[in-house]
């Protein structure tokens, strides 16, 4: 009996099972590229600029001063 057909029919085997395994982390890493795209974009649309952070210190300052005046009394 020839066992060449028999180790092409494994190597086969073999190849197919890691070239599925390696389109399925292509096409993972592929959705992980758009997700972070996504993402990045979305913390650029919605960030805290330098202005509005300078409202909420002006408006802690203001809170600020108003304790210590209260505390003073």
């Amino acid at each position: 009996m020839d066992w060449q057909p028999v180790f092409n029919l494994a190597g086969m085997a073999v190849l197919s099972a890691i070239g599925w395994f390696l389109k399925g982390v292509i096409d993972d890493a592929k959705t992980n590229r758009e997700e972070l795209t996504a993402h990045r974009l979305d913390v650029a649309r919605n960030y805290v600029t330098h202005s509005d952070l300078g409202d909420i210190k002006r408006t802690l300052e203001r809170i600020e001063n108003k304790l210590d005046g209260k505390a003073d009394k």
